[in-house]
């Protein structure tokens, strides 16, 4: 089975295609992967890209904020900005398992000794 291609999203677009090329080169110097997409030819034109852009630079979508950081834009809205949200902890659960584990298990054993020794 074959696997999915990985999701590339644009980073930047530039409206030579030199320019886009030297961007896509100075994010593959500093260790992320990227591709020039030339507008027309490997790239439909659509309503987002401006009449003017000649290339795109694409990254994979896990690079796009260190991507965006090191051409020098700002990160991108959906680029996490901060510490993760927190899980909530199941409160009642943890409590069930510590009274079982803390008052029952040694009550049962308890039991089972003082009816064993008599």
């Amino acid at each position: 089975m074959e696997e999915p291609a990985p999701a590339l999203v644009p980073v930047a677009m530039y409206d030579d295609l030199d320019d886009a090329e030297q961007a896509a080169k100075a994010l593959v110097a500093r260790g992320i992967g990227a591709i020039v997409q030339r507008v027309g030819h490997d790239i439909a034109r659509t309503d987002e890209v401006p009449p003017t852009v000649d290339a795109q630079v694409v990254v994979l979508a896990e690079d796009r904020a260190r991507a965006s950081e090191i051409l020098g834009f700002a990160a991108p809205a959906d680029a996490a900005g901060g510490p993760p949200p927190k899980a909530k902890v199941p409160v009642k659960t943890v409590l069930l398992i510590f009274a079982v584990a803390m008052v029952v298990f040694p009550g049962l054993a308890f039991l089972l000794a003082y009816n064993l020794g008599q």
